[in-house]
């Protein structure tokens, strides 16, 4: 019985205190959700990396993740526009770090989905993260019912009971990305893209799996809680 009042409680306030946030944040979701949904049903791994979807697409086949980034970096800027109407900072390059930001965060995340329960930690450890340097931390708050619903279901990922795919990794990736815009200056959020930008170019040419094994906090913290 408690649940569904959550969810009740957590729908209005975000409604009330938070009106134009909550509405792009869950378009911005459902969007993301659905182009992680086609690659998790139609997709192969025959492509892998921007490059292999680069290369695919350049030779007239449009691969999944290929329409995954396109659709994907639509959603991103369309949700960087839309937002721009109510912040301060709407210049226009300001509007495209956003839409990267969107775009790149929800692939990282995605990067990370390699084994059980990794995303859903990265997606933790980057919230708190934020709340760290945020510049409006209140804002942190409409990622409250999405966190609750993380921790809900990590226990079922970690254990390998459930998977959350590409529709799942590419969700939290994009809400953390939308949280990122709502709550950071233009500086920080500046470095932040260049952070993700490192990040993507890195897994282009090395494999995150060997950086996370060879280092033993990284390790330690992503075989924490894992059945093995």
């Amino acid at each position: 019985m408690v649940v569904p009042f959550f969810w009740i409680a957590a729908g209005v306030l975000l409604r009330l205190y938070f009106p134009w946030q909550a509405l792009s944040l869950l378009m911005l979701m459902m969007a993301f959700g659905f182009a992680g949904m086609i690659d998790d049903f139609l997709g192969n791994r025959a492509q892998s990396g921007l490059r292999g979807h680069w290369r695919a697409l350049r030779s007239g086949e449009l691969t999944t993740g290929a329409f995954k980034a396109i659709f994907g970096g639509a959603a991103a800027f369309a949700f960087a526009i839309f937002v721009a109407r109510f912040m301060d900072n709407g210049n226009l390059a300001v509007l495209v770090m956003n839409a990267l930001i969107v775009a790149l965060s929800a692939n990282a995340v995605n990067l990370f989905d390699l084994r059980p329960g990794r995303a859903g930690k990265v997606f933790v450890f980057g919230l708190a993260a934020l709340f760290l340097v945020a510049f409006s931390p209140e804002r942190i708050t409409l990622m409250f019912p999405i966190l609750a619903a993380l921790l809900g279901y990590l226990p079922f990922d970690m254990s390998a009971k459930a998977m959350m795919g590409d529709t799942g990794s590419n969700v939290l990736g994009a809400a953390l990305g939308a949280c990122a815009v709502f709550t950071l200056s233009p500086l920080a959020g500046l470095i932040l893209l260049l952070l993700l930008i490192g990040l993507h170019v890195t897994a282009e040419f090395t494999s995150l799996n060997k950086i996370i094994e060879n280092s033993v906090v990284l390790k330690a913290i992503d075989r924490w809680g894992r059945k093995e």
